[in-house]
């Protein structure tokens, strides 16, 4: 590997392996390229990464100071909600605006049922990060029908779990979709659907 032979055996050398792995350019920009993607955009701003890069290098991959850098950078403040909500995230959200505690189906079941089962990705790198995967017209329509089921379970009125969940985000279409629904519960469904709450 790195076109080196490693002298120590067993454990020792899996230990050199993902050290040089660590402080490889290579991994550093992977690394920090999938974090820039994760919280901030779908497409991650090359300077960015770069400066974390920079950071990976200095610290020999100190984790803390490179997320420092990505902290600190305006992006990671912006009002702008970038990042389409994974199933996770949705379903999270969602409990977390209407203050449930537990689900009908459970969280487990309903993640299946917006297409994230835990532990069933297909592949050793895990579900997509990206809303392309996500918003397609069958994860769409399974989220609208999840969020219709859910909306049943909230006590809290319509407006005002939209705006504690949304405060300034809400925009005016949103605000006017939830005053004109025929029903309490077509109300909650158009909050959470709506693409303010669908965005983080």
């Amino acid at each position: 590997m790195f076109g080196k032979t490693y002298k120590a055996s067993g454990v020792e050398q899996g230990i050199q392996i993902f050290k040089d792995l660590a402080s490889n350019p290579n991994t550093a920009q992977f690394v920090c390229k999938k974090l820039v993607k994760h919280f901030i955009s779908d497409e991650p701003p090359q300077e960015l990464v770069d400066a974390m890069v920079k950071v990976w290098l200095k610290t020999q991959g100190a984790l803390p100071q490179v997320l420092a850098v990505m902290l600190t950078d305006p992006l990671s403040w912006s009002h702008h909600n970038a990042k389409f909500k994974t199933p996770r995230e949705f379903l999270i959200s969602t409990c977390r605006a209407c203050g449930m505690n537990r689900l009908r189906p459970d969280f487990v079941k309903s993640l299946g049922i917006l297409g994230q089962q835990p532990f069933a990705a297909g592949s050793p790198a895990g579900y997509e990060d990206s809303q392309e995967y996500w918003a397609g017209p069958r994860a769409m329509m399974g989220r609208i029908e999840w969020a219709e089921h859910v909306s049943k379970m909230a006590k809290k009125a319509p407006n005002e779990l939209a705006q504690q969940a949304l405060g300034p985000l809400m925009q005016e279409r949103t605000r006017l979709s939830i005053a004109r629904a025929e029903s309490k519960q077509q109300a909650i469904t158009l909050f959470l659907m709506s693409p303010e709450f669908q965005k983080r």
